[in-house]
């Protein structure tokens, strides 16, 4: 089941030919595993031009769900991590005068705002599946769409992220940084596991590698995909940008987190642990007993991935509060 996503699979044909070119051999080899660009016919869409996103972030706000839209005040580093963008007023109608502001804004889950983008997260879905040699759909555990909407010269810090996605660029322009996920003096293990368990500023920036960073420039019309826990960073441009992030959990990457998870938790007691993949018995142990401990039905992101962890430090956390509480007293 798709959590995030509802309703059948659109008809192909909504959107135009197809959502995305099918002009890259890189698509079937590098799908997860390496980034690659590609192109989308999408970026002339109204359901991302400006008016149409702040209606979304102010139907989510009415619906409950104001958590889903944030705004940041900008800054243009890319190796000062989440901390150096405190929080806007959430204003919907800030969407629109992106232009004349010095901020980043970010609508996460799109697809709850409307059922117009439930029917495009499920078209691409089935356009990614038909480009696949396995059954995407299948895999997919949670889908989503978010867009980022950003101020000229605004930098998004050096991070790494557990999805799969693909980030399509709607208007203005701007330059992303991936490195392979896979490089092991670039992103220790370690710094994975602490992001697992709650620190979304784990993945430290290394000047000395920044030469095996690949950056791709993004215009309206082109997409590159981000496999998960690729670091990258983003600038934009001199001009306001959107881009619409198409995102993916599958059980593959859902299997590896839980493992890092468990790594995280018995390397604290003072354990040794090997990176997922090493052991393929412990590794199923290890993702049962995560498992085991977090929401049974994930209804969100956050549930299906972090809950476990969430559900691990909320006792402690009691404890800690209790002691603060006799201290004080």
């Amino acid at each position: 089941m798709v959590h995030g996503s509802v309703g059948n699979i659109g008809d192909p044909d909504v959107f135009g030919d197809k959502l995305f070119f099918k002009d890259t051999g890189s698509f079937k080899v590098d799908f997860g595993k390496l980034p690659f660009l590609l192109h989308h016919n999408f970026e002339n869409s109204d359901l991302f031009s400006l008016s149409r996103l702040a209606r979304a972030a102010e139907q989510l706000i009415q619906k409950g769900r104001g958590h889903r839209f944030s705004a940041h005040r900008a800054q243009d580093k890319i190796n000062s991590g989440w901390v150096s963008m405190p929080r806007e007023e959430q204003v919907a109608a800030a969407v629109e005068s992106i232009g004349e502001q010095n901020a980043w804004m970010k609508i996460t889950a799109l697809n709850e705002a409307d059922p117009a983008y439930v029917e495009f997260l499920n078209t691409a879905i089935a356009e990614i599946d038909g480009l696949l040699d396995h059954n995407f759909k299948q895999e997919v555990t949670h889908a989503q769409m978010t867009a980022f909407i950003s101020s000229p010269g605004v930098a998004a810090p050096y991070h790494i992220d557990h999805e799969e996605n693909f980030l399509c660029q709607i208007s203005g322009e701007k330059e992303v940084c991936l490195y392979d996920p896979l490089d092991r003096e670039n992103l220790p293990d370690k710094e994975i596991e602490e992001f697992y368990f709650g620190n979304y500023d784990a993945a430290k920036y290394r000047d000395n590698l920044k030469s095996r960073g690949k950056i791709f420039q993004l215009k309206p019309g082109v997409a590159v995909h981000h496999p998960s826990l690729s670091a990258h960073w983003v600038r934009n441009g001199d001009q306001p940008s959107v881009s619409i992030s198409l995102v993916f959990c599958t059980k593959e990457i859902d299997k590896r987190a839980y493992i890092y998870q468990s790594n995280y938790l018995l390397r604290r007691l003072g354990l040794p642990q090997s990176p997922p993949g090493r052991h393929p018995f412990w590794d199923e142990v290890k993702k049962k007993s995560i498992r085991a401990v977090s929401k049974p039905r994930p209804t969100s992101f956050r549930e299906l991935i972090f809950s476990g962890p969430d559900n691990i430090k909320a006792p402690i956390r009691s404890i800690q509060n209790m002691f603060k509480s006799v201290k004080s007293n």
